[in-house]
C-alpha cells in the first residue's frame, strides 16, 4: 500500500504546511493495513501537531469496502459522546493519494500497558469505558450504517477444546435475544487502549465496530483480561462494568457467551502467544493460556442455568435466538 506523505498533506491542510516527520508504526505485511504517525506544522508558526493516517487491510477491505468511510462517519458521532476515541480529520476514497482508501484521525497522546502492575486498576478503568461505548446516548438512527452483528455460527470447534465446552456450546447455542443491540467496539482488549500516567487517555482501532448483544463484547474482553492481565483484573473488570450497566443489560446468557470466548481463543492458539516476550510478558505461552481457557471454563460452566436450557439449537424459553 503506497502512500505519498507530503501530497496527503497538503490536499488536508495546505500547500503551506510542513511536515515535519512521519513513521510507520504498523506495515501490511501480513494484510494488516498500514498505520502512520504524521508530525506536520500546519502553518509555518504553529507548534508540531500530531495525527495517524490508517490504511485498512486486505481482508477488512474485502468484508467492507467502504470501511474507512464507515469508521470516519463513526468518529464523527462519537465526538458527541464520553467515548475516549481518536477525532474524525479526514477521510479519502479516491485513490488519487494512495493505492488504497485511508482515513486521517487525531493521535491521541498514550501507549499500551501490559504490565502487570496496576493491572487491576488499569482493568477496572477499562471496564467503565466499554460500558459506555455499550451504554452511550447515540440515536440509533445515527448509526444505522454500521452492520448488525449476527451470532456467529459454530461449525466445528478447536481440536484440544474440552469436549464439556463442547457439549455446553451445541446443547446451548445460540444465545437467546434477550439484549438490545448496542454499539460494540468489537476488539476490546488491552493492546487497544492507551494510557498516559496510569490514566485511560484512550480506545483506538475502531474497524471491527457494529451494532449487536452487548454480552459478545463482555465476553471476549473479559477473557483477553484473564489471560493478559490476570485473573484477579478480570473479576475488577466483570464487576465494575456489571456495577456501571446495572440493569440495562440482561446477564443470563453471559456463559454461554464466555464459552464461546474460550473456543475463540482456543482457536487462535498458538499464535496469540507470539510477539509478548517483546512487550515483557514472557508469562504468556501457550501453556499459561492453556490453563486460563481451563479455568475460565470451569467458571462459565458453573454458571450455567440448572436444569440446562435445553431448547432445540439451543436456549430456552422467553426470548428468541438472535439472528
Amino acid at each position: 500500500m503506497t502512500l505519498d506523505i507530503n501530497k496527503i498533506a497538503h490536499s488536508v491542510w495546505g500547500e503551506g504546511c510542513v511536515v515535519e516527520k512521519w513513521k510507520t508504526l504498523k506495515d501490511d505485511s501480513p494484510g494488516g493495513g498500514n498505520i502512520i504517525r504524521l508530525d506536520i506544522q500546519v502553518r509555518p508558526d504553529d507548534a508540531t501537531q500530531h495525527f495517524i493516517i490508517r490504511q485498512h487491510g486486505t481482508r477488512d477491505r474485502e468484508n467492507n469496502p467502504g470501511i474507512a468511510q464507515d469508521e470516519y462517519h463513526l468518529l464523527q458521532v462519537l465526538e458527541a459522546s464520553p467515548i475516549a476515541a481518536p477525532k474524525a480529520i479526514h477521510v479519502d476514497s479516491s485513490c488519487s493519494h494512495s493505492s488504497t482508501p485511508f482515513l486521517i484521525v487525531s493521535y491521541i497522546a498514550g501507549d499500551p500497558d501490559f504490565s502487570l502492575s496496576g493491572a487491576v486498576d488499569r482493568a477496572a478503568q477499562m471496564a467503565k469505558q466499554l460500558a459506555a461505548i455499550h451504554t452511550c446516548n447515540l440515536r440509533m438512527d445515527s448509526l444505522s450504517f454500521l452492520k448488525v452483528r449476527e451470532t456467529p455460527q459454530l461449525n466445528g470447534h478447536p481440536p484440544d477444546l474440552h469436549k464439556t465446552v463442547i457439549d455446553a456450546l451445541e446443547a446451548n447455542w445460540p444465545p437467546l435475544d434477550r439484549n438490545p443491540n448496542v454499539l460494540l467496539h468489537g476488539d476490546f482488549w488491552p493492546g487497544n487502549v492507551v494510557w498516559q500516567d496510569g490514566k485511560l487517555s484512550g480506545v483506538i482501532d475502531w474497524e471491527d465496530v457494529a451494532l449487536g448483544d452487548p454480552m459478545q463484547d463482555f465476553a471476549i474482553a473479559r477473557m483477553d483480561q484473564a489471560f493478559i492481565m490476570g485473573w484477579d483484573a478480570m473479576l475488577m473488570f466483570s464487576k465494575v462494568y456489571r456495577d456501571v450497566v446495572g440493569d440495562k443489560f440482561d446477564f443470563t446468557d453471559s456463559w454461554l457467551w464466555d464459552l464461546f470466548a474460550v473456543r475463540r481463543l482456543a482457536r487462535m492458539l498458538p499464535s496469540v502467544t507470539e510477539g509478548w516476550d517483546e512487550e515483557g510478558r514472557p508469562d504468556i505461552n501457550v501453556e499459561t493460556v492453556t490453563a486460563c481457557l481451563s479455568r475460565f471454563s470451569e467458571e462459565a460452566l458453573k454458571r450455567q442455568p440448572q436444569p440446562p436450557l435445553g431448547k432445540p439449537g439451543g436456549g430456552g424459553a422467553g426470548a428468541a435466538p438472535r439472528t
